[in-house]
C-alpha cells in the first residue's frame, strides 16, 4: 500500500485487485484522500521515512525545498501508523503481505514496521537479470498506460544500477529479520513446494511468538503491469 496515494494521484480511475476503483474499494477508499492533489503530499510524507538512508535526506530536501510540500519530516511515521491502524480496523488479526520491488524507496519500511510492534518476515524473491531486463524494455506502468509520452532518460543504466543495488539492500535485511530467499524461477516450477516452505516459516514464527491470526481471502494489491492487464 506504500504507493496507493501516488497511484490515485496519477489516475483516479485506478483499480484495486478486487476490481473495484480505489474510491469504492472496501479498504483503499479509506486510505486515499478525496482531494486528488492532497494524495501526492500524503505519499511524500509516507515514503520519505521509508526511503533508503543513502538518499532519504536528499529526497527530503527535494520534497521540502523544490516541491514546497509543508510539514514533511525525515523520520515522522505518523502517516504510516495512521494507514496501518486503518488496515487493522478493517482486517483485524490478519497477516499483512506487503510487496515492493523499489527497494531504494522502501528499504526502511521493515524497520518502521518493527518499530511499530510488527513481527516482520522478509521473503526476498529474485528474478533473473535478463528476464527483468526484457520487462524493463517494454516500459514503465505510466508509459504503457500512456500517462507519459516518453520514458525517463538513462532507463537501461538506471535499471542495471537499481537491479543490483535493490537485491543487495534486500539481502542486508537478513541480518535483522527472519529471512528467506526465493528464486522467481523456482516459484514458477515448484510452486507448491516453495509456498509450503514459506508457510512453514510463517507458522513457526507465529507459534513461537504466540501470534493468533484469522484467515482471509481478501486481496487488495495495487499497481503493476500484470495487475492492470488482469483488470481490463
Amino acid at each position: 500500500m506504500a504507493y496507493v496515494n501516488r497511484e490515485y494521484y496519477i489516475d483516479v480511475n485506478s483499480r484495486c485487485f478486487c476490481k473495484k476503483k480505489y474510491d469504492t474499494c472496501k479498504l483503499i477508499k479509506n486510505l486515499i484522500n478525496k482531494n486528488k492533489k492532497k494524495n501526492i503530499e500524503i505519499w511524500y510524507k509516507k515514503i520519505i521515512p521509508q526511503t533508503n538512508i543513502l538518499i532519504r535526506y536528499f529526497f527530503y530536501l527535494y520534497v521540502a525545498k523544490i516541491k514546497k510540500v509543508k510539514n514533511v519530516h525525515v523520520d515522522n511515521i505518523k502517516e504510516i501508523k495512521k494507514e496501518l491502524d486503518i488496515i487493522d480496523q478493517i482486517f483485524p488479526d490478519i497477516i499483512l503481505v506487503d510487496s515492493s520491488k523499489s527497494t531504494l524507496l522502501t528499504s526502511n519500511r521493515p524497520y518502521i514496521l518493527k518499530k511499530l510492534g510488527y513481527e516482520v518476515i522478509i521473503i526476498h524473491i529474485t528474478r533473473p537479470f535478463f528476464s527483468t531486463f526484457n520487462s524493463i524494455k517494454k516500459g514503465t506502468n505510466a508509459f504503457l498506460n500512456k500517462q507519459l509520452k516518453k520514458e525517463k532518460s538513462f532507463k537501461i543504466l538506471r535499471f542495471i544500477i537499481s537491479y543490483f543495488l535493490s537485491n543487495f539492500c534486500a539481502s542486508l535485511l537478513s541480518k535483522n529479520f527472519k529471512y528467506i530467499l526465493v528464486r522467481n524461477i523456482d516459484l514458477k516450477k515448484k510452486e507448491n513446494y516453495i509456498l509450503k516452505k514459506i508457510s512453514k516459516l510463517i507458522l513457526k514464527i507465529a507459534s513461537e511468538k504466540n501470534i493468533k491470526f484469522k484467515k482471509t481471502f481478501e486481496n487488495h494489491m495495487v499497481g503493476g503491469n500484470r495487475l492492470r492487464n488482469y483488470l481490463k
